[in-house]
C-alpha cells in the first residue's frame, strides 16, 4: 500500500533551535561514569519538564516501547522548544557503550540554537531503531509516535512512515476519538496523504456508521429540527476544525456522507468558534468541492456578527476571503443581511481609521469583488467612498501583484466613479511598476482600466505599448492575449506597422486555441485600433469564428460583425449561411455581397 508523502523536503520547518547538553564536562560516556560514580543512576529525565520512564534491550538500547513513551512525552512540549533532541542524542550515545547495563543516565539539558540538518540525523536515527518493529506498538503508541513527529515537524523517510500507516491502519478500530482526531491532524502536518481507504476507516471510526447511513443526520434534516442521534460521538468544536482542515489540507475527499454527517454535527458549534476558525472551516469545506445547506449558512451568519462588528482587519479579510470562496446551494442570502452590513460598516471603518494594512486590504477588496460576480452584492456608496480614500493613503506602497488584484476587485464591482485625486494615484502607480507587470498582470490590468472607465492618458498608452512589443505574444494564451489587445484599444493605442504584423502572427495561432469570448474580444480589439489584416489571417479568423457560433450572444455576434466590417473582411454567402442556421434569433446585422 502507498502512502503519499505531499512534499519530499527532508523537514516541514525551517526552525533551527535546539537544546543543549548542560553538566560534567566531556562525553556522555565520561558523564555516565561520574554519575554511576556518585550512586544517582536513575531513568532519564529531561530537565524536571516531564519524566520520562523508560527501559532497555540487553543491548542497552532503547526499546520500541520506550521510542513511543519518549515521543509522547515530546508531544507534550510546546513545537518552539526543542527539549526533546539532546536528550535523545545523549542516549543513543550512551547506547553505543560496551560496558553499560541497560539503564540509561540522568540527563539535564537546556534550549540553544542547533542546525537543522544535525536535528534531522539525530531524529532519523531514532526511527531507525523502530523500523521493522512497530508491529510491536499498540496503536494508542503508534499515534503516539504520529503525534510527535508532527509536533517535532520532521518528515520521516517514505517507506518508514508507510510501514507506521500500514500497521496503524490494521489497529484504527481500537482508537478513540481524541486518538482519530490527531492521527488526521499530524498526517496533515507532516504532508502525508493516507490511501482513501486508511481515510474511510477513520471516518468511520470517528463517526457512527449506523448514524451515517441514517437519512436524519443530513444537514437539511438538522434544519428542520430533527435532533441528532445520542449514538453519534460527541466532537468538540476544535475536534470538527482539526478533522476538516486536515481533509483539506491533504486534499483528501472522503464520500459525501461523512461530510454530511460532519457538516450537521457541527453546526451546533458554530457560536463557539473565533472568526478565524469559522474562515478556516468554510475554506476548508470549500477546498473539498463540499456545497454547504441553508442551515449551516444561517448558522454561521449568526455566529460569525459578533466578531464581525469587533473584528481585527487581518481576521476580517481572511473570513471575507473565505465566504467569497463558499460552495453554497442557492444565493448567499443564507447567511443573512446583518452580516454583510457588518462586514461594510467594520471595514469601511477601519480603512477610515487607516488601520487596515495593505496586505489585508488588498485581500478585503479582491474578496469583495468576486462576492459582487458571483452573488451581486454591491457595496454601499459610503464604503466605496471610504475604499477609495484608503486606495489614494496606500497607492504609493503597493506591489504589482496588489495593484492588480484591488484593480480587479473595484472593476468585478463595476466600481465606476472613482475621485479624481485616487485615479491619478493609480495611474502614477501603474506607471512605476509597469516595467515590473508581468503579461498576466499586465492583461488584467488593461482590463480592469476598462471596465472601471478610468480615462487614458498620452504617457500611460505609451508606457503599455512599450511594454506590449517586449513580450513574446505567440508564447502567451489566447485570454491573455485577448486582455492585452483589449487594453491597448481602450488606451488608444496604435502600434507602428511592424508590430502590428507581429500581434497577427500570434493571434492568427492563438485563436484556435481560444474560446468564443477570446476571439470575439481579438476582433473587436483590433477593429477598433485600425488593424488591416491580411487575406490569410482574415480567412483563418472566419474559420475560427465558424466553429464558435453556437456559443456566441447576440452582443458578441454584434461586436464580430461590426469588427469584420470594419477591417473590411467580408464573409461569403456560404458562410453567412451557415451563421442564419446556427444563431437564429441573434443575429440581424450580417449582409454580404
Amino acid at each position: 500500500m502507498n502512502y503519499m508523502i505531499l512534499n519530499s523536503s527532508a523537514s516541514v520547518s525551517g526552525r533551527s533551535t535546539c537544546p543543549r547538553l548542560i553538566g560534567p564536562k566531556g562525553p556522555p560516556h565520561d558523564q555516565l561514569r561520574s554519575v554511576r560514580a556518585s550512586g544517582a543512576l536513575k531513568a532519564p529525565y529531561i530537565d524536571g519538564s516531564a519524566a520520562l520512564q523508560t527501559g532497555g534491550n540487553k543491548h542497552g538500547l532503547p526499546t520500541d516501547v520506550a521510542v513511543a513513551e519518549i515521543s509522547s512525552s515530546f508531544a507534550q512540549f510546546p513545537p518552539g522548544r526543542m527539549l526533546f533532541y539532546d536528550a535523545v542524542d545523549v542516549m543513543l550515545e550512551l547506547s553505543k557503550g560496551t560496558d553499560m547495563e541497560s539503564e540509561l543516565a540522568e540527563v539535564k539539558i537546556t534550549p540553544r540554537s542547533y542546525d537543522r540538518e544535525g536535528h534531522d540525523q539525530l531524529i532519523s536515527q531514532l526511527l531507525l531503531k523502530t523500523r521493522g518493529h512497530l508491529d510491536q506498538l499498540d496503536s494508542r503508541e503508534l499515534v503516539s509516535v504520529l503525534r510527535a513527529l508532527a509536533s517535532m515537524e520532521h518528515q520521516p523517510p517514505e517507506h518508514w512512515i508507510c510501514e507506521l500507516m500500514e500497521t496503524l491502519e490494521t489497529r484504527i478500530t481500537d482508537l478513540d476519538t481524541e486518538e482519530v482526531v490527531s492521527s488526521l491532524s499530524a498526517c496533515a502536518t507532516l504532508q502525508v496523504r493516507p490511501q482513501l481507504s486508511w481515510i474511510e476507516v477513520a471516518m468511520e471510526q470517528l463517526l457512527d456508521t449506523t448514524v451515517l447511513s441514517s437519512p436524519t443526520t443530513s444537514a437539511a434534516a438538522v434544519g428542520d429540527g430533527v435532533d441528532t442521534p445520542t449514538n453519534v460521538p460527541t466532537l468538540s468544536a476544535l475536534d470538527h476544525i482539526s478533522v476538516i482542515q486536515a481533509l483539506a489540507t491533504m486534499y483528501t475527499v472522503p464520500p459525501q456522507r461523512f461530510l454530511s454527517c460532519l457538516e450537521s454535527l457541527s453546526i451546533q458549534h458554530l457560536h463557539e468558534m473565533p472568526l478565524q476558525s469559522l474562515a478556516i472551516m468554510i475554506q476548508s469545506y470549500s477546498t473539498l468541492g463540499y456545497e454547504l445547506s441553508r442551515p449551516w449558512l444561517q448558522a454561521l451568519g449568526a455566529a460569525a456578527l459578533p466578531h464581525l462588528q469587533i473584528s481585527a482587519p487581518k481576521g476580517l479579510a481572511e473570513f471575507v476571503s473565505a465566504v467569497a470562496k463558499l460552495r453554497i446551494r442557492g444565493s448567499l442570502e443564507s447567511l443573512g443581511p446583518a452580516m454583510m452590513e457588518a462586514v461594510w460598516s467594520r471595514s469601511a471603518l477601519l480603512m477610515r481609521e487607516n488601520t487596515i494594512l495593505l496586505g489585508s486590504f488588498t485581500i478585503l477588496v479582491s474578496s469583495l469583488g468576486h462576492l459582487h460576480t458571483r452573488h451581486g452584492i454591491a457595496p454601499p456608496p459610503e464604503w466605496l467612498q471610504a475604499c477609495a480614500s484608503h486606495t489614494e493613503h496606500l497607492c504609493s506602497s503597493m506591489k504589482t501583484y496588489q495593484l492588480a488584484q484591488i484593480l480587479q476587485g473595484m472593476a468585478r464591482m463595476r466600481i465606476t466613479t472613482l475621485p479624481r485625486f485616487t485615479t491619478l494615484a493609480l495611474t502614477t502607480r501603474l506607471l512605476e511598476l509597469m516595467h515590473k507587470l508581468t503579461p498576466g498582470q499586465m492583461a488584467s490590468i488593461s482590463l480592469a482600466f476598462s471596465r472601471l472607465q478610468l480615462p487614458p492618458s498620452r504617457e500611460l498608452s505609451e508606457a503599455y505599448r512599450q511594454c506590449i512589443e517586449a513580450f513574446d505574444l505567440r508564447g502567451l494564451g489566447p485570454d491573455v492575449q485577448a486582455n492585452l489587445l483589449h487594453g491597448m484599444a481602450t488606451l488608444k493605442t496604435t502600434p507602428p506597422v511592424k508590430h502590428q504584423l507581429v500581434i497577427l502572427a500570434a493571434t492568427y495561432g492563438g485563436m484556435r486555441r481560444a474560446n468564443a469570448q477570446d476571439v470575439c474580444s481579438v476582433v473587436v480589439s483590433l477593429a477598433r485600433m485600425n488593424f488591416k489584416p491580411d487575406a490569410a489571417w482574415a480567412e483563418n479568423a472566419l474559420h475560427e469564428l465558424r466553429q464558435r457560433l453556437p456559443a456566441f450572444s447576440s452582443v458578441q455576434l454584434s461586436g464580430v460583425a461590426w469588427g469584420l466590417a470594419t477591417m473590411g473582411i467580408i464573409p461569403s454567402k456560404e458562410w453567412i449561411s451557415y451563421l442564419e442556421v446556427g444563431s437564429v434569433g441573434k443575429l440581424s446585422c450580417f449582409s454580404s455581397k
